[in-house]
């Protein structure tokens, strides 16, 4: 899946995203994931050179995220994987690695 222009995509209206292929962001503008989103052990997420992709609350289950441009949390960034690149927390995100219960 492509994200190629700003704001939020409509096919995003699910619970939760779960991602098991390839996102990358592309394009001018931010884009937002505004639902809980899963990237699994297959999935890999890459935001190109000088891109915005923004997340809501991300859950990374041994998936890769290739950061070149700039990846935003603004909400829960948890569990582990492979993160290269640099992540910006907002005011309202908190990062917490790994994956404990509760």
């Amino acid at each position: 899946m492509n994200f190629n222009s700003p704001g939020t995509n409509p096919l995003l209206t699910l619970i939760n995203f779960v991602n098991r292929g390839q996102i990358t962001r592309n394009g001018s503008g931010v884009q937002t994931i505004p639902i809980p989103f899963t990237n699994e052990a297959t999935g890999n997420v890459t935001v190109a050179t000088g891109k915005k992709l923004t997340f809501s609350g991300t859950t990374v289950n041994n998936g890769n995220m290739v950061n070149n441009g700039t990846l935003i949390n603004a909400g829960l960034m948890k569990g582990t994987g492979n993160f290269s690149g640099n992540i910006t927390t907002s005011s309202s995100g908190t990062l917490s690695p790994g994956l404990s219960p509760g």
